[in-house]
């Protein structure tokens, strides 16, 4: 009888973490099952170098930056961004310095996550944007829910959380630079934008990013009948803005510099130019009992 398999030791290169073990041995079968599921706060010297992964594994990236080397390509780490890695998939993830890199992650096993992954275009050694990060990483939560119950039903219903991960990777944008689709460009924008609105500097910060140029950007939301990509930058931000504004508690100058507005006089002229109002009078609204404003939105292809 040969020794058991287990899953290799966790970084220790972490500030914060949180995580959910079901099983440590990376037998496979037919039938999807979640091995272990985690969320991580990265040190700033946070390095992780593998030559492969004895299980199948999916990590999104929640907050922060960094650099992702899979199976010999090189991409920046952002706000979801996602990746698939597996046995022989060479990969280094780093954490940039200064960046507070947070990211979540599943191991599993079974021939039908394989098939999941296959289905949506993610297969190990690949990396795409996610459309919804957010309901990506809440399953993830969900998973780390059932942390310290080891049961069958647990193992059960966190199958059922990553089968629902999985299939929303089937709504992930593919890294590809090197495509001249005028569409791949601009969902990979969007997706870089809805993730990661806030901490996006400019139209050229952005193009920066997706390896374009800001001339290529903008021509690229043109030719999609998309307005502009820092239309929806702003529209991203001001909705946003609304969100803390009608949850209270926020004054106008810290929901503004939230958003990277040096000057909240600046930002309540684009806030009442979207809107109609000023937010100090959504505020007086909220108090005197309105919850719901108008809102422009944005086009969705």
């Amino acid at each position: 009888m040969g020794k058991k398999a287990l899953l290799p030791p966790l970084s220790s290169q972490v500030s914060e973490s949180r995580y959910c073990f079901l099983s440590d041995s990376t037998r496979s079968g037919k039938r999807l099952q979640l091995l272990m599921a985690g969320r991580e706060v990265c040190s700033e010297d946070y390095v992780m170098r593998r030559a492969g992964y004895p299980t199948l594994a999916l990590e999104i990236v929640a907050e922060g930056s960094g650099t992702l080397r899979l199976n010999g390509k090189t991409m920046p780490l952002r706000p979801g961004m996602l990746f698939a890695y597996g046995p022989g998939i060479t990969h280094t993830i780093k954490a940039a310095g200064g960046s507070r890199l947070v990211k979540s992650f599943v191991d599993f096993t079974g021939e039908e996550g394989l098939r999941l992954l296959k289905a949506s275009g993610l297969l190990p050694g690949k990396m795409a944007m996610a459309r919804d990060p957010e309901s990506m990483l809440r399953l993830i939560d969900l998973m780390l829910q059932r942390s310290g119950s080891v049961t069958d039903g647990s193992r059960e219903l966190c199958a059922d959380y990553l089968r629902a991960l999985l299939r929303l990777c089937a709504e992930t944008v593919p890294l590809n630079r090197r495509s001249k689709d005028p569409s791949d460009c601009y969902w990979r924008a969007v997706t870089m934008i809805d993730a990661d609105y806030s901490g996006i500097k400019s139209v050229s910060d952005l193009a920066r990013r997706l390896e374009v140029t800001p001339e290529h950007l903008t021509r690229t939301f043109k030719i999609m009948g998309d307005e502009s990509p820092l239309k929806r930058i702003t529209l991203r931000r001001l909705q946003h803005a609304s969100d803390l504004l009608i949850a209270g508690g926020s004054k106008v100058k810290i929901v503004a510099a939230e958003l990277g507005y040096t000057n909240p006089f600046h930002f309540s002229a684009v806030f009442k130019r979207h809107f109609g109002y000023p937010p100090r009078a959504l505020q007086r609204r909220v108090r005197g009992g309105v919850r719901s404003i108008g809102s422009q939105k944005i086009k969705n292809r």
